[in-house]
């Protein structure tokens, strides 16, 4: 249903988009069923990954493959509308380098949310990041980002570490 979505909203709102999916060897058959929607759609590409790497690990393995001008990240659970791509692509095209989207309303329960408070605290101390923008996986930043991101060796990744470590030129919308 994500993909379909998405499809839907790269078709209509982009001249050139490219979808690249990565499998985080996973234990289930998510592997086929990626290999079986790539041979219908050229324009995504499919990674998959020998073992568990965790989510931003992952997404740099992916970046290895980006080719477009600004990168969407997102999780495939369901949480990010693809609707709000578009947002998050107004939002860079004004000059900014990252744009974080921030839920109005988090759905999680009471440690979740406990945790990324924490979380925000500790990123903000750390990286002075202003507290306002809120670290999602729901981000897009642009390919001088992402070859920036790509320079970085370590086998422990931390995205937004990184990010903010390249950049203060970062920005955020709200989502819901």
């Amino acid at each position: 249903h994500l993909l379909s979505e998405l499809i839907d909203i790269l078709i209509k709102n982009f001249d050139t988009y490219e979808i690249i999916l990565v499998d985080d060897n996973s234990d289930d058959n998510s592997w086929q069923n990626i290999k079986s929607i790539c041979k219908v759609n050229k324009f995504i590409k499919a990674v998959k990954l020998r073992k568990n790497v965790g989510q931003h690990n992952a997404i740099v393995a992916g970046l290895k493959y980006a080719e477009g001008k600004n990168i969407i990240t997102m999780d495939d659970d369901g949480q990010n509308s693809p609707s709000f791509i578009i947002k998050l692509v107004e939002e860079i095209n004004k000059g900014f380098d990252v744009v974080y989207a921030n839920y109005k309303i988090k759905k999680h329960n009471f440690f979740r949310k406990f945790g990324s408070y924490i979380n925000n605290i500790v990123a903000s101390f750390l990286f002075k990041k202003p507290l306002k923008i809120i670290l999602t996986s729901f981000r897009c930043f642009n390919s001088e980002i992402k070859h920036e991101i790509l320079k970085c060796k370590s086998s422990s990744i931390y995205l937004d570490g990184i990010i903010f470590s390249i950049t203060k030129n970062i920005s955020s919308i709200e989502v819901e």
